[in-house]
């Protein structure tokens, strides 16, 4: 899994810290799920994350991160993960 240096966590993806962060506390709710309420061309030029894939791989391979590398990435992808369901 890579990892960046810069930011001290996994990635979501090889593009991912390169785009703006979504301002989830500024979204209104009655725009969630974002999905419902945003073209997902739009979404994905984000960093915004309907569920936190990364995390799950910390938790389904425990054995292979640090904790350190655990806490950085859960407090990282924690703001910017939306729990939406659609």
């Amino acid at each position: 899994m890579p990892f960046n240096e810069h930011f001290g966590i996994h990635p979501q993806d090889e593009q991912f810290l390169d785009r703006e962060v979504w301002d989830l506390a500024g979204t209104p709710l009655d725009k969630r799920p974002l999905l419902l309420h945003f073209h997902p061309l739009v979404i994905y030029r984000f960093q915004v994350i309907k569920q936190a894939d990364t995390v799950l791989a910390l938790y389904l391979r425990s054995d292979a991160f640090t904790a350190h590398e655990k806490l950085a990435d859960f407090e990282y992808y924690d703001p910017i993960t939306t729990g939406d369901s659609t």
